[in-house]
């Protein structure tokens, strides 16, 4: 098992958020949530908006880590499809094995383990772009977007894992997901979304492979931000987060758990 990140052993409040694409109001927002409430440490689950040669979110990368600083936090995340793969993988290491993106602020790579508490937590970040036919490679689209059956083959070889923190969901046979993507409906017959069928055919797999996962490691829990639509599902035995985004309310776009990801209604004194 992988060192704990930051070298915090026990946090006993979680703060998991949503997408928040280079938002920096939105994160400003989050990190006086999470310091609000009594949050340990903030867990972010993809489309950070992660593109350091970008000058906005340069400043907004600045800004978020001058912000946790102010507040005495710091910040994890999972890459999403909205983020700069190639950055990512260019991070420098720190002691743990995480990417240093600033003082404050850490990447996990896909299949970081680690142990809160006696829980066993994976990162695997990772989606499609449903809209990757108008955008353009290493601008803003990179191919290591999506998790490959070797990673996700390779973190279910590792052994079980109890939460998993990811950007995609894992399939769901029913529920508000699989209803607003109307997913009862094969790909090439599912009309009116405004993307590809072949986007909606790759989007449906990944899906697929993320269930393959969820089961393969028996997961208790696992959270995702993907699809930008706040609902508690159930994939098999494993219950699934899905958050918001940054236009969203907090209690859409923020979770706040135990070590055991179990959600915590009242918040710190």
């Amino acid at each position: 098992m992988t060192a704990t990140p930051f070298g915090i052993l026990t946090p006993k409040r979680i703060l998991l958020v949503g997408d928040l694409h280079a938002n920096l109001a939105a994160g400003r927002a989050v990190v006086e949530h999470a310091y609000a409430v009594g949050a340990n440490l903030i867990v972010q689950v993809g489309d950070f908006g992660f593109f350091p040669y970008d000058l906005r979110c340069r400043a907004y990368l600045a800004g978020m880590d001058r912000r946790l600083a102010e507040l005495g936090q710091q910040l994890l995340f999972v890459d999403g499809n909205h983020d700069d793969h190639d950055a990512l993988a260019g991070l420098p290491r720190d002691d743990d094995g995480l990417g240093v993106a600033s003082s404050r602020i850490r990447h996990l790579p896909r299949g970081h383990r680690w142990n809160w508490d006696g829980t066993t937590w994976l990162a695997l970040g990772g989606a499609p772009s449903v809209d990757k036919q108008w955008r353009t490679i290493g601008i803003d689209w990179w191919p290591r977007e999506d998790v490959t059956y070797r990673q996700a083959s390779e973190a279910v070889e590792a052994g079980p894992a109890d939460v998993v923190v990811a950007h995609d969901s894992p399939w769901i046979d029913f529920g508000d997901l699989y209803r607003a993507y109307r997913q009862h409906i094969p790909a090439p017959e599912r009309t009116g979304t405004g993307w590809p069928t072949e986007a909606l055919v790759r989007a449906d797999s990944h899906q697929k492979l993320m269930r393959e996962v969820a089961d393969g490691v028996a997961a208790k829990v696992w959270v995702n931000g993907h699809h930008h639509v706040r609902f508690t599902g159930q994939a098999g035995e494993c219950r699934v987060e899905s958050l918001g985004m940054d236009a969203q309310p907090l209690d859409h776009l923020c979770l706040l758990v135990d070590p055991a990801g179990n959600p915590i209604r009242r918040a710190a004194a």
